[in-house]
């Protein structure tokens, strides 16, 4: 396994704008999920669920959002455990999220984009599985096989 400089990534400083990303602006959208991808919180050691989203349809079509789940208290992971539920994944266990993540790339779901109520940050909501469409597939997935890499993820107790 090789030496990764954590460190050192996580001190290096944020890249200026989103390079190619266009979020997703508040409102209601038929999203697949791109990509999912499982980090730690620098502060606590606790894991972070980031769901990158494509919007399918609509005006918004190809646009990008990211629900990030940050598992720190009760109330995150009854909502996480009802994200899930909602996508039809069922854990035995939160650590079973490490080998069974691909199950969720490239499933599409009704999801709301609200601003929070501080005013400046924004809330993402899954309400329901939705079918897939065949359009959008065929477009990001000419061949019918997964393009999402497996994500290094880190060594982490749960």
């Amino acid at each position: 396994m090789p030496t990764w400089p954590n460190s050192e990534y996580n001190d290096a400083p944020e890249p200026e704008g989103n390079g190619d990303r266009v979020p997703l602006p508040v409102g209601k959208y038929t999203c697949r999920i791109a990509h999912v991808r499982i980090d730690l919180n620098s502060k606590s050691d606790k894991p972070i669920i980031r769901f990158q989203l494509e919007a399918v349809d609509g005006e918004f079509r190809g646009c990008k959002g990211e629900k990030t789940v940050f598992l720190e208290t009760l109330d995150n992971l009854r909502y996480f455990k009802a994200d899930l539920h909602k996508l039809g994944m069922v854990l035995d266990n939160l650590s079973d999220i490490e080998t069974r993540w691909q199950e969720l790339v490239g499933l599409y779901v009704f999801t709301a984009v609200q601003l929070a109520k501080d005013g400046k940050s924004i809330n993402v909501f899954f309400n329901k599985l939705m079918p897939p469409v065949p359009e959008y597939e065929a477009e990001v997935n000419p061949g019918g096989v997964p393009n999402d890499p497996a994500p290094t993820t880190p060594d982490y107790p749960f």
